[in-house]
């Protein structure tokens, strides 16, 4: 074979495959995604590299930021504002709160406070987001029972621990819920300040 035959096989080649800066792999160009910007019309990552980045930024908190971020701004377009009311209209939406709501923790919760021993009870039918509503309004102190709010403040969030009691159904938590408050309200250390809890 010629040095100019093999210059030509190089040259057919380069056209076909190309080398993944990740993987460092040769693969067909079709494994890689196209990119008008690049010298050769391609990304220089392979499709399974670009993936598995995407997947690794989308659980960073920067990720997740700049996801939320795009999806606000979607929403406010018109095509974002005629999809939610397609996917609203056809039930959809209504189909994916309920799998959401099936697969959360229900049940009777306390929060405790580790200097005082002092601790707050509830009940919820989504036990994380729950959590999250608690720290979010303790930490703004708009939160709706005082003396857990004067807890926070005197020892600080670091001093709270939530835990979930036990799970029930959604239609059992009121009444469980009712029947651990009326067990416990009695006690100085119990932060509940209602003993009758409206349905």
């Amino acid at each position: 074979m010629t040095k100019e035959q093999q210059i030509n096989i190089e040259s057919e080649k380069s056209m076909t495959m190309k080398t993944c800066s990740k993987c460092k792999e040769e693969l067909p160009l079709s494994d890689f995604y196209k990119m008008s910007l690049s010298k050769d019309g391609f990304q220089s990552r392979c499709k399974a590299c670009s993936q598995a980045h995407v997947r690794e930024y989308r659980k960073s908190e920067a990720g997740k930021a700049a996801y939320n971020a795009a999806q606000r701004r979607y929403r406010q377009t018109e095509k974002g504002k005629a999809f939610l009311y397609r996917y609203k209209a056809s039930g959809a939406l209504k189909a994916a709160q309920q799998r959401f709501l099936e697969k959360q923790l229900k049940g009777c919760y306390k929060i405790t406070c580790s200097v005082t021993g002092e601790y707050y009870l509830g009940s919820t039918k989504t036990f994380k987001q729950r959590t999250h509503v608690h720290k979010s309004k303790l930490k703004s102190g708009a939160h709706h029972n005082p003396n857990l709010q004067a807890i926070y403040d005197a020892h600080g969030p670091e001093s709270l621990s939530y835990e979930l009691l036990f799970e029930c159904e959604a239609c059992d938590l009121y009444k469980n819920e009712q029947a651990l408050i009326d067990a416990h309200i009695d006690n100085p250390l119990c932060c509940n300040i209602v003993r009758v809890r409206k349905v």
